[in-house]
């Protein structure tokens, strides 16, 4: 057999194939061209029972992507000499083959091919070892690499492969089959997960699992930066058959876990038994927790508690409203799934809301911003916030009832880009709120509730305050700063409901009736800011 070199790129069709049969691919017919065919082997379960198509596919097998490069040598079986034009070959993988110069004609006596990935310069075989890179798998050192993306994961997954047959195709060409296999062994971490199961099934449509920080791994006490590829699985490429002790630290927890795969296997390692079910009953007035735990209402406060909940069930707007009307029925805005801010940012947020143990600003009362000429409905209007959220303002004698919390809250978000808007002083106080009491990742994030957020919390005051008791956490509308309730610049809580220019919604307590505060602009106006979250 003789290589000659052909200026033509010819493609490497890849077949990620497991345990599969080769199909053979239609490519272009051009005589003595040679295809090579590059298949994963795959990973097999450590228990021996080789890892299913679809699960090693997608999850644990090397991806090659755009600019992934094998290398690539030839040795003649005659003379035992690898071919000098054949000598780690770089064959790279771009627009989705993998593209060589070489050319093949059926001449002379049999080769040998051997193949790794990735490719390195300088590598070379050892024809005198049985195990021709033997140097190259005893040198690798995945541990010591950078494994924390997708490419450096990818980049520690060695491979080689050994193939002596080229056979001819019915389109005239010749093809190669290289089977890589895994050199090094896979260990998975899964981190410790709990998934809620409520008991109104409508809850569960959306699974609600919580999860701890992220873990931190050390192996024989070096730090190793693993690939989680999903959130709380944590892949790492190790050396096999080693004796060694992998530490995770997560939060206050540690997890020590005598880690030893053997070549060419994986195993799936779960961190204090992994994933657990709860099932509760969600209500209002469960406790929310700094990690997203729910602690039901009868229960002692928990230390964590940063929340109590007030809304159970979906709060999307597309799933609450079709139109949003006036107090006259004229349809001022109509609910879609485009126009669902809630929806775009945090589909997994179905649950229900939460307020905050506390207001933000408890050692006095704040205006809402500095700017009493603001006019935000036409500021609404010119950055065509309208248009790409929900806006319904209030008038002079009405306000909107809807939960638009977090929706309203995006937009003044928006418009807090404006230089003119005066820099309103809610996010400053929403931001120092949330470094004191971080929301989970699971949630929102904290925002400023509407006048129909405040409206939910005013008619469950009794289940919520026997809550905020329990805890010893200020209850709702109780004035923490002392501030005169008499006086005309009483706002209460400031809610994320625009009226007009220069007003913004509050939202009362009135001698025990839920009232609506619009007298003054906020820039002269006082009140308290108490956020809320979804989950």
């Amino acid at each position: 057999m003789k290589f000659y070199q052909y200026l033509l790129l010819t493609g490497f069709w890849v077949s990620m194939l497991v345990g599969c049969s080769q199909e053979e691919s239609i490519v272009p017919t051009i005589s003595g061209n040679m295809i090579i065919r590059v298949s994963d082997a795959g990973m097999v379960n450590s228990d021996n029972k080789t890892a299913s198509r679809a699960v090693t596919n997608d999850v644990y097998n090397t991806i090659f992507e755009e600019n992934d490069a094998i290398g690539l040598f030839a040795v003649n079986d005659a003379t035992n000499e690898v071919l000098d034009d054949f000598n780690n070959v770089k064959v790279e993988y771009a627009n989705g083959m993998w593209n060589s110069t070489l050319r093949y004609d059926n001449t002379q006596g049999g080769l040998t091919y051997y193949a790794y990935y990735p490719y390195q310069d300088g590598v070379t075989i050892d024809l005198d070892k049985e195990d021709v890179f033997e140097a190259l798998v005893t040198g690798w050192n995945p541990e010591s690499m950078d494994q924390s993306t997708k490419e450096g994961y990818a980049g520690a997954d060695l491979m080689t492969s050994k193939a002596t047959k080229v056979v001819k195709e019915a389109s005239g060409q010749y093809a190669l089959q290289l089977d890589l296999t895994h050199r090094m062994a896979l260990s998975v971490m899964i981190a410790p997960e709990t998934e809620y199961e409520f008991t109104d099934s409508e809850l569960n449509k959306i699974p609600y699992i919580i999860r701890g920080g992220e873990v931190a791994f050390t192996i024989n006490n070096a730090a190793i930066q693993p690939y989680e590829a999903v959130s709380g699985e944590y892949r790492m490429i190790v050396k096999p058959a080693t004796s060694r002790t992998i530490v995770g630290m997560q939060d206050d927890k540690q997890y020590t876990i005598p880690a030893v795969v053997t070549e060419g296997k994986y195993k799936r390692f779960l961190l204090g038994g992994g994933k657990s079910k709860v099932t509760h009953n969600l209500q209002v007035g469960d406790f929310y927790c700094s990690d997203g735990r729910i602690v039901a209402a009868s229960k002692e406060a928990p230390e964590d508690c940063i929340g109590v909940v007030y809304y159970v069930g979906n709060v999307r707007p597309s799933a609450l409203y079709e139109d949003l009307t006036d107090n006259s029925g004229k349809v001022v805005a109509t609910a879609t799934e485009e126009n669902d801010v809630l929806l775009q940012n945090y589909p997994s947020c179905v649950h229900g809301l939460v307020c905050a143990v506390t207001s933000a600003n408890a050692t006095a009362v704040s205006r809402f911003c500095s700017s009493g000429k603001y006019d935000y409905p036409v500021k609404v209007k010119d950055f065509f916030l309208d248009a790409k959220y929900l806006y319904v303002g209030a008038g002079k004698t009405w306000v909107p009832e809807y939960l638009l919390g977090y929706n309203n809250t995006v937009i003044l978000q928006e418009l807090a880009k404006d230089d003119a808007s005066g820099s309103d002083a809610m996010f400053p106080n929403r931001d120092n709120y949330e470094e004191a009491y971080p929301a989970p990742i699971v949630t929102t994030g904290w925002f400023c509730p509407s006048f129909g957020d405040f409206k939910v919390m005013f008619d469950n005051q009794s289940a919520l305050t026997a809550s905020l008791d329990k805890g010893g956490f200020e209850k709702l509308w109780s004035n923490p700063a002392g501030a005169d309730e008499t006086a005309e610049t009483y706002a209460g809580y400031w809610t994320s409901t625009v009226r007009g220019k220069g007003y913004m919604v509050g939202a009362r307590n009135n001698n025990g009736t839920f009232a609506y505060y619009m007298e003054k602009d906020t820039k002269v106006s006082s009140g308290y800011f108490r956020f809320a979250l979804a989950f």
